[in-house]
């Protein structure tokens, strides 16, 4: 049976190498990826998908292993992503901004045979798989030296051309998206092909797209908003993906202009970085038609800048891993199911009051992996408690507040860490905070400020920390340093104020 080109979103679809195999048939010319020098038309990208899958197929990679790319955003990242898909590989996408306690968290929860990495990784995973005996395969991209046995470069492995790839079904389990645990306990989803692809055209559907469609892409890959927005949708309706390797504000208009983009997907963080930073003319954005955020949240100033400046709106994405895709700048998705209830649990039906957040989506699934507690507390009687504050207002537009999970009992009263990021932020000295849960040796929570100041010993940030009423009544350690932790989700617009949009993935 032959995929429909642009089906319902509860249309039951083939797996992800199905789909790709019928687009390379649809466009085999036009381009996939544009990667930095890296240009692949679809009917390259798909010989290079071949070979590596041919590669990863000789050293025992089989349908039903696990496999991790540990990538930045690369033309490699999509080939290896491809090619583990063809052989019918569960795909473990890794942050790689992750340390060595957090890589070991992950590998200890789950069965890990395979590793595809590149040299700037090497290290901290190698430091992982001298205790991990359960690694088979540990596969370099091609920018390590000629020579090395582990080296293979994806897209050169000469192709068998007598080779019976699986079959795979709908329901064959396909992605595996894992948090980190700042705000609870580690822990991870396991999508099949059916549901990927679902989620990924839900990206989609509210642009019409014309055909031969370019997406400029910012976001990380190893998120999910970029995994289904640029490579899942870029597979499906046969978009070009433009990944930039590096996050270069001076060139990102041009580079926009001269690949004639129409979608720009980027974080808060670069968009806030653009709006102050650049000015760009009426050439280099007049074939942008959407923008869209992701990832974090998305301040007004910038918004604004946008579309006044550059005459661009940016929309603000809102949806979770869990459910997928929930709202668009406040607005609930088509088939999806909005409300707010109270500490009690009933459902709160007045306008600007404050709850939390629960979605019912077409394509929410039903529980964590080997999580049975934590998925009764999350998913309850077809909800999905999202651990976010929000208020509908007057005109029925969802406004998200902050995040239920990163509050701690403090003294006997509920503190929210968001609060007192507001809170911080509105001091002139502060350019860049985050505040964390941490815990002490005897297992109590506390909520610690990381503040990066522009003078890092400014006696009035000092005074304001001690004689504040606010911070007064919302205890929190404060910690100085010259930068925050190493963290795409923690870089943030040093000039946000208030966050009255928020979104998670």
């Amino acid at each position: 049976m032959r995929t429909p080109l642009f089906p319902s979103l509860f249309h039951r679809f083939e797996s992800l190498p199905e789909v790709f195999e019928e687009r390379v048939q649809f466009f085999p010319e036009r381009e996939a990826v544009v990667s930095d020098q890296v240009r692949l038309s679809f009917r390259q990208l798909e010989e290079k998908v071949s070979r590596f899958a041919v590669y990863l197929r000789d050293n025992n990679v089989r349908q039903g292993d696990w496999a991790a790319i540990i990538l930045p955003n690369c033309s490699e990242f999509v080939i290896s992503f491809l090619a583990l898909a063809k052989i019918g590989a569960v795909i473990v996408p890794v942050d790689t901004y992750f340390g060595t306690q957090e890589l070991k968290n992950l590998f200890d929860i789950i069965p890990v045979t395979t590793c595809i990495t590149n040299p700037a990784f090497l290290p901290i995973v190698q430091s992982i798989l001298i205790e991990k005996p359960k690694f088979v395969n540990l596969i370099l991209d091609q920018t390590c030296r000629e020579g090395d046995p582990n080296t293979v470069e994806p897209g050169n492995e000469t192709i068998s051309t007598n080779i019976t790839w699986p079959k795979l079904r709908p329901r064959t389990p396909f992605l595996y998206l894992y948090t980190s645990g700042t705000t609870g306990p580690p822990k991870g989803i396991l999508l099949d092909h059916d549901r990927v692809m679902r989620i990924s055209i839900g990206w989609r559907n509210r642009l019409p797209l014309i055909g031969d469609e370019k997406c400029y892409n910012l976001a990380p890959l190893f998120r999910s908003p970029a995994l289904f927005s640029v490579i899942g949708a870029g597979i499906y309706y046969g978009i070009t993906m433009i990944i930039p390797t590096e996050f270069r504000p001076e060139k990102v208009w041009d580079e926009i202009a001269s690949e004639r983009a129409c979608l720009f997907h980027a974080n808060p963080y670069h968009f806030g970085i653009l709006a102050k930073l650049t000015q760009p003319n009426k050439r280099e954005t007049e074939t942008v038609r959407l923008c869209y955020a992701t990832g974090n949240r998305l301040s007004l100033q910038t918004k604004r800048i946008f579309l006044e400046t550059f005459g661009l709106a940016i929309e603000s994405r809102y949806g979770t891993s869990e459910t997928g895709g929930i709202c668009r700048d406040g607005v609930p998705l088509s088939n999806v199911r909005i409300r707010l209830i109270d500490q009690a649990g009933k459902e709160i039906k007045t306008v600007n009051r404050t709850g939390e957040i629960i979605v019912r989506t077409p394509t929410m699934i039903k529980e964590y992996r080997n999580l049975p507690h934590c998925s009764k507390q999350t998913f309850r009687n077809g909800w999905f408690r999202t651990g976010d504050r929000g208020k509908f207002d007057a005109s029925g537009c969802l406004r998200i507040l902050s995040r239920i999970k990163t509050a701690v009992t403090v003294a006997g009263r509920t503190v929210y860490a968001d609060d007192i990021e507001r809170i911080l932020r509105s001091h002139k000295a502060v350019r860049e905070v985050m505040v964390i849960r941490k815990q002490n040796a005897v297992e109590v929570e506390n909520l610690t400020a990381v503040v990066v100041l522009h003078s890092p010993a400014d006696p009035d940030f000092m005074r304001f920390c001690t004689e504040s009423p606010l911070l007064r009544n919302m205890p929190c350690l404060i910690e100085i340093k010259d930068e925050l932790p190493k963290n795409w989700k923690n870089a943030q617009d040093d000039q946000l104020q208030n966050f009255p949009e928020w979104g998670k993935y």
